[in-house]
């Protein structure tokens, strides 16, 4: 009976530690959008329709209009935009890679959990 117990109770942590690891992997994926954000738009290129609302609509939604997908970027050379340059360019987002990393965060937090618990 003891045993069960105990088997129940290290189902239940590997759980929590499995959970612990998704929830802290979904909290850190938008900071690090926000700072790619923000470091795209101190470089030396000129960008037009470049948002916030569009970089994470990309990461999180499935079903995106075309036209949020992407933004306009124009590279500056001693302060002056390269006519002619316009490149269209894609936000490396998407929500299957954004949703995969925080489900393989989870089943890695708790198979850690359960070699670390293995080995004592």
């Amino acid at each position: 009976m003891n045993r069960n117990w105990e088997k129940r109770q290290n189902r239940k942590n590997m759980f929590l530690a499995g959970a612990k690891s998704a929830i802290l992997t979904a909290a850190v994926i938008p900071v690090l959008g926000l700072a790619v954000h923000g470091l795209n738009k101190l470089g030396t290129v000129r960008v037009e329709n470049y948002s916030v609302k569009n970089r994470f609509e990309c990461a999180y939604c499935f079903n995106v209009p075309e036209s949020n997908k992407y933004y306009y970027s124009t590279p500056i050379i001693f302060g002056d935009a390269l006519n002619g340059c316009r490149q269209k360019e894609y936000y490396a987002a998407s929500p299957w890679a954004t949703y995969s990393l925080i489900a393989g965060a989870g089943v890695a937090g708790a198979v850690l959990y359960r070699r670390k618990q293995r080995q004592y």
